[in-house]
């Protein structure tokens, strides 16, 4: 596995972003002008729309330009094949937007384009200039970009009702986090292919090792995210973010949790497809202390008066023994201080382990949930206390409207693999090349 230098969290980005980070990188000028402007022979045609020889040669070149060092013939020859399949999928995505009557607005291109020329330190306008001083059609990067821009806007004409996140599954995510607290968080970016059917399964792992070889070579992980991983990550060159162990495929994770920081793994198969993954940093859990630990309370309290006889004494720990031995649960031991009447009984409120007196700290620290503690002496009589609920701090814990969006948004990145497998399967294809 091959060390990369670990980067600072990315935000989420959607449309513009998408390739941002490619041009950031493009050595502007490193690369010969071209010879000729490129065959204009046909080498698929995608319904009605063609793509050329020049196309997929313009292409090439913007996913080799950070490289330190060409391809050889095979290797340029295996890139041409996947670059081909992206155009092709692309075409598809902007035919389903026009059908559908979603178009992207020329500000959101020109934000594109203006974010690309920050980023490399270009005047205002240039951008067109350096890409023809590097030997690059402006429009190679302009079809990516409104493709980008577009198909999360198709996803979500299309999946508005199809997407819902139900409370109990949010509870079921808050569990398995809650469930996890104790072990690592990684910082991953990942490259995913997805595999379909049975059929592709050859041609999928083929694909997948060419980007691994590509990675070997020395090609920015976040380059080919952008240009072929297929799901939502690609638009922020497969930033996942922090995940904790069970957010990720099992196999994933079993990788993840043995993984140096800065490596790249190799090809995963996993239920769904391959992966490529890159383990940017690592988090240890932190460590929490019982005094940290929030505890809800309710309690009976027996009084015994100052002048009491010893039968009478007797007489309250016994029956404090009964109600230790007997009851269950905060409501049966509400019921029965209530059946007792037994004063400053019931509910004692919530408080933190570390803030309660030495005598009950000790008493409650390792008392279940539910069940009553043995009688114990305290000014005026005798004390049964109960735990009723308790709850452990965990660091950095998502919010319900968090833990909603990510799994919103995991839903509707399986919709948009969906919708295009479907678009794929309907279309009329024809490659030549």
């Amino acid at each position: 596995m091959r060390r990369v230098p670990p980067r600072a969290v990315r935000e989420f980005r959607h449309g513009a972003m998408a390739l941002l980070a490619l041009l950031a990188v493009l050595p502007f000028g490193s690369l010969p002008a071209a010879a000729q402007q490129g065959s204009q022979r046909i080498v698929a045609v995608v319904n009605d729309e063609s793509i050329t020889a020049f196309d997929v040669e313009q292409r090439v070149r913007l996913t080799i330009g950070p490289s330190p060092q060409m391809p050889n013939p095979e290797q340029l020859r295996r890139l041409s094949t996947q670059v081909l399949r992206s155009m092709i999928d692309e075409r598809l995505q902007m035919q389903e937007a026009k059908r559908l009557g979603i178009t992207v607005q020329p500000e959101e291109l020109e934000d594109a384009i203006t974010r690309v020329e920050r980023q490399n330190n270009l005047p205002p306008g240039q951008l067109a200039e350096a890409f023809k001083a590097s030997g690059l059609s402006l429009s190679s990067f302009e079809d990516q970009a409104k493709a980008a821009i577009i198909w999360p806007k198709v996803v979500r004409r299309r999946a508005a009702r199809l997407v819902t996140v139900a409370e109990d599954e949010i509870d079921d995510a808050l569990a398995q986090i809650k469930e996890n607290a104790d072990k690592p968080s990684h910082l991953v970016s990942q490259i995913f292919l997805a595999v379909d059917s049975p059929q592709d399964e050859t041609e999928i792992r083929g694909n997948i090792d060419r980007l691994y070889e590509q990675l070997e070579a020395g090609t920015p992980f976040n380059v080919l995210a952008q240009q072929y991983s297929q799901d939502a990550t690609a638009s922020s060159g497969g930033d996942v973010g922090w995940v904790q162990v069970g957010q990720m495929p099992p196999e994933i994770d079993e990788i993840l949790t043995k993984m140096p920081v800065g490596a790249i793994s190799r090809p995963i198969r996993s239920a769904e497809g391959y992966y490529i993954v890159a383990l940017r940093e690592r988090r240890e859990p932190r460590v929490t202390s019982a005094q940290d630990i929030k505890v809800s309370l309710n309690q009976i309290f027996l009084p015994i008066g100052a002048g009491a006889r010893p039968d009478e004494i007797a007489s309250q720990r016994e029956l404090a023994l009964t109600v230790s031995e007997t009851v269950t649960g905060c409501a049966d031991m509400d019921a029965v201080a209530k059946e007792m009447a037994a004063p400053d009984s019931g509910s004692m409120g919530t408080f933190r382990v570390g803030e309660l007196a030495g005598d009950l700290r000790k008493v409650v620290s390792n008392l279940e949930v539910g069940k009553p503690s043995q009688p114990f002496p305290v000014d005026g009589g005798l004390r049964v206390v109960m735990v009723c609920e308790r709850e452990e701090p965990i660091a950095n814990l998502p919010s319900r409207q968090e833990i909603q969006r990510m799994l919103g948004e995991q839903k509707m990145e399986l919709q948009s693999r969906r919708f295009l497998r479907d678009l794929r399967q309907s279309a009329f294809v024809d490659i030549r090349a």
